[in-house]
C-alpha cells in the first residue's frame, strides 16, 4: 500500500481549558464513536478477466489515547486484509475504528483511531475496458453526553470516505455529536454503490478510510473554549474538510 498522510489528534479544531475555581463537581462527560466500512466488488464487466489485476490491502494508520485527572480513554479497531491480497467478485476490504472516553469528576480525555484501505486495479488488455461495480456498506455511531453543560464538554466524530484516484473524493459520510455545538449524533447504517471504469492499458486505485475521534472535559468551573464562540463553528467546519484532504497520497 502506498503511504498516506496521517492526521493529528486535533481534528475537532477546539482547544479546551479546565477551570480552577471551586470544589470538584460530581458529574461525568462521556463520548463514544465507531465507524465500520466494508467495500466489496459486486461485479466485473469487460473482456478476459485474466487481463485484469485487482489487489486489496488495509492498515491501521494511527491511534492514540490521552487522558489526565480522573478520566479514561480507549481505542480499538481492525483493518483487513492486512497484506496485499488478490481480489475478484465478492472480494472486499474491511475497516473498523472505535474510540471512547470519559471525564469524572475533573479531568480530560481524548482519543482517535484512523484506518485506511486500498484496492489497486490494473487493466493489462490492449483492447478491452473493464467496469467494476462496488458496494460500500457502512455503520457510523457518535455519542456525547454531559451532566452539566457549563462545566463539561464532550464530542465524538465518525467518518467514512472513498476516494477514486481518477475521479476524486466521493461525498464524505460524517456523523458528529458535540455538546457544545448542540449536535446530537446518533447511529447511521446505509450502503453506497459506484462503478469504476478502467480503460485498456490503464490503472486506477480506490481508497477507503474509516476514522473515529473524540474528547471529553469535566471541570470544577466553566469550560473555557479558546476560540470565541462566533469563530468556533467555521473553524470546526474547516477542520472537518481537512479530514479527507489530509488523507490523500503525498
Amino acid at each position: 500500500m502506498r503511504s498516506m498522510a496521517k492526521r493529528c489528534a486535533a481534528g475537532l479544531g477546539l482547544a479546551l481549558v479546565l477551570g480552577s475555581a471551586g470544589a470538584p463537581a460530581q458529574a461525568t462527560a462521556i463520548y463514544a464513536a465507531s465507524a465500520s466500512a466494508v467495500l466489496t466488488i459486486q461485479s466485473i464487466d469487460g473482456g478476459d478477466l485474466t487481463d485484469l489485476v485487482i489487489e486489496g490491502s488495509a492498515e491501521i494508520t494511527d491511534e492514540n489515547s490521552v487522558f489526565a485527572g480522573n478520566a479514561a480513554a480507549n481505542t480499538d479497531g481492525s483493518a483487513t486484509p492486512s497484506g496485499s491480497t488478490a481480489l475478484g467478485v465478492g472480494g472486499s476490504v474491511n475497516l473498523l475504528a472505535m474510540t471512547d472516553g470519559s471525564a469524572d469528576p475533573v479531568g480530560s480525555a481524548s482519543s482517535f483511531f484512523f484506518t485506511d484501505s486500498e484496492i489497486e486495479i490494473e487493466n493489462l488488455s490492449a483492447d478491452d475496458a473493464f467496469e467494476i461495480d462496488f458496494l460500500l456498506a457502512y455503520t457510523l455511531s457518535a455519542q456525547a453526553d454531559v451532566d452539566n453543560l457549563i462545566s463539561e464538554f464532550a464530542s465524538a466524530l465518525a467518518t467514512v470516505a472513498v476516494e477514486i484516484e481518477t475521479v476524486g473524493l466521493l461525498p464524505e459520510i460524517v456523523l458528529q455529536a458535540d455538546t457544545g455545538l448542540g449536535l446530537p449524533g446518533g447511529d447511521v447504517t446505509d450502503t453506497l454503490t459506484f462503478t469504476v471504469l478502467v480503460e485498456p492499458g490503464e490503472s486506477d486505485t480506490v481508497n477507503l478510510l474509516a476514522d473515529t475521534e473524540g474528547q471529553a472535559t469535566a471541570a470544577d468551573g466553566p469550560v473555557v473554549v479558546d476560540v470565541p464562540a462566533p469563530a468556533a463553528l467555521p473553524l470546526f467546519l474547516v477542520a472537518l474538510a481537512g479530514l479527507a484532504i489530509a488523507r490523500r497520497r503525498a
